[in-house]
Formats: structure tokens, sequence, C-alpha cells
């Protein structure tokens, strides 16, 4: 099983999503609970669900000489609290994305997979900088090859392993296991340098992101572990105004059609050679104490690697907590 210089998948094809916010002059970001409708008061109790459609740009992808498509696609998280064994209140956030994908060669030689990807991942609360505690993460899935295919089985490669990573203040430590014969296929320690940016574990990036109040225009750049590289990578984000899009999810079990501003977030490696940046719709707060929307995530589309397509998220039901 070979790893790319990637940002670790959120969800299947799914690089992270960073931040960018009203900062303190290190750069650090400030976060407030606009996951609650009420975001002066501090949450010591939470439950939300968001179910997601996910869909591709386009019918069917051409890669080199074959083709594939995504079909069923579903991404859900929930976000619940727990009192950890320091007797503190923390977050509990867990993702799963599942999603068809077929590859097809020639002219009927095709084969359907099941992906799946579920992450599981506690982390304190916005007055300590939701700082990482802990993340784990299921993947099984399948991605196309870059190469001219001779076959079927040489359109696509597979990816079935299990990663975890624990942080300890600004130590970390990461072990990923690969599934079928449990075997360990790596185990790192890191030691982050949080003096200047603030640090999330991956898997808590798209919540994370609905935490911060952007500036129009401004960005920001902060550190994520990523464990194929064993390393904290730095991370632009760049905001643009607030502007408006027609919506139709439920809230709440009630459903409707209705126009949400919404702030439009470009996110990239910040380096010489960033790649392809992905583009986040998350929620304008309406009312920091009435807060509708609660700066959730509206839309999410990311590319597919080499530039064969995009996955496009949309949010279709909301149940806040209360």
């Amino acid at each position: 099983m070979k790893f790319k210089k990637i940002i670790p998948i959120t969800a299947l094809a799914l690089s992270a999503i960073f931040l960018s916010a009203c900062t303190q002059n290190n750069n650090k970001v400030v976060f407030s609970d606009y996951w609650a409708k009420d975001a002066t008061l501090t949450v010591d109790s939470i439950s939300e669900t968001l179910e997601y459609d996910v869909t591709t740009d386009k019918a069917e992808l051409q890669a080199q000489n074959y083709f594939f498509s995504y079909s069923n696609g579903k991404y859900t998280t929930s976000l619940s609290t727990e009192v950890s064994e320091e007797g503190k209140t923390v977050y509990v956030l867990e993702s799963t994305l599942t999603i068809d994908v077929t590859y097809r060669y020639g002219v009927q030689a095709e084969k359907t997979f099941n992906d799946r990807v579920y992450s599981r991942v506690k982390f304190h609360k916005a007055a300590n900088a939701l700082q990482p505690i802990s993340s784990h993460k299921e993947v099984k899935s399948t991605t196309p090859a870059n190469n001219e295919a001779v076959s079927l089985e040489s359109c696509y490669l597979q990816y079935d392993y299990t990663m975890d990573v624990t942080y300890s203040g600004t130590d970390v430590k990461s072990v990923m296991v690969e599934n079928k014969e449990g075997s360990t296929l790596s185990e790192n320690t890191y030691s982050i340098d949080n003096e200047k940016y603030t640090y999330l574990d991956n898997e808590q990036l798209l919540f994370a992101l609905r935490g911060v109040k952007p500036t129009a225009n401004g960005s920001n750049t902060f550190l994520v572990y990523n464990p194929f590289l064993n390393a904290a990578q730095k991370v632009k984000a760049t905001y643009s105004a607030a502007t408006g899009a027609d919506t139709n999810f439920a809230i709440d079990g009630v459903t409707g059609k209705q126009t949400v501003q919404y702030i439009p977030v470009k996110i990239e490696l910040d380096e010489k050679n960033p790649g392809q940046a992905q583009t986040a719709w998350i929620a304008e707060t309406t009312d920091s104490t009435n807060n509708k929307y609660r700066n959730v995530m509206l839309r999410l589309e990311t590319p597919l690697s080499y530039g064969y397509g995009t996955l496009i998220y949309t949010l279709k039901n909301a149940n806040f907590s209360k």
C-alpha cells in the first residue's frame, strides 16, 4: 500500500478543510460556539446530526483508457459530548461516508465497490481551542490508478487500513494498521511546534471551520498533522465575501426552500506546489444569540486526483442540538 504526499483524507477523495478567522497577533485562531443556537453561552451538552448527498460533476469520469463513476453517495456526521477521564466535557465527532464506485474497462468489463470511510475524533471545547485528543479512522476504498489500464483490475488501487492518532499536548503518536492481515504499516511519534499557529487533527476540520468568524478576503495559515508524512503541514485558507444561495434542506425535520447567506472558503496547502484547492460553503452567522443555521457546511467541492472530476457534498438534513 503506497501513499503519495497528500493531506490525509477526511472522507473518500477528501483532502482536509482548514480555517481562516479573526486571529491574534500570533496567528492563532479564536473559536466560538457557532454550532449552538446561542454562541455566547458555553456548550456543555450537544447532540447534532448532519446528512449530505455526495455526487460528482459528471455522470461518468474518464481516466486514462478507462471510465469510473460514483453513485449512492451519503455522508453523515454525528456530534455529541462526553466527560473525559479528567472530568472535562469534550466533543466526540463521528463521520461516515459510503459511496459505490464502478470502474469500466472496455465494452463490458466493469466492477462496483462499496467504499466506506469512518472516523471518530475527540477534542476539547472552543475555550480550549478545540485542541485534539485522539482520532480513529477506518478506510476501505478504491481510487483510480493514474496509468494506462491493461485489464479491469489495473484501473484502480485499493485501500484497507485503520489509522489511530493520539495527542498529549503537542506530542503526537500515529499507528497505521493494514486491516486484512493486521500488520502494522507505520508507527510514528512527532512533536508539533504550536508557538505560532493553531493545530488541529484532520478529522475535526470540517466541524472546526464552523467555529470561526471569517474576515472577507482574509486568510490564515495553521498546522495539521499528516500521519502519512509524520509531519505538520501548513495550510492556507482564504475567505470570500458572503453571498446567498437557494437551499432545500430539512432543519429538525421541517423541509422548505430558503435563501441562506454563506461564506465561500478556498483551502489549499501553503506550499510551492499546493495542488488543487477545495471550496466549502459555510453558513454565515445570522445572530450570535439566535443563530438559525449554526454556521453549518452547506456544500463542499473537492477535486479528485489528476483532475478527473469533482466530488460534491450537498446538505440534505440538519438535526441541530436544541
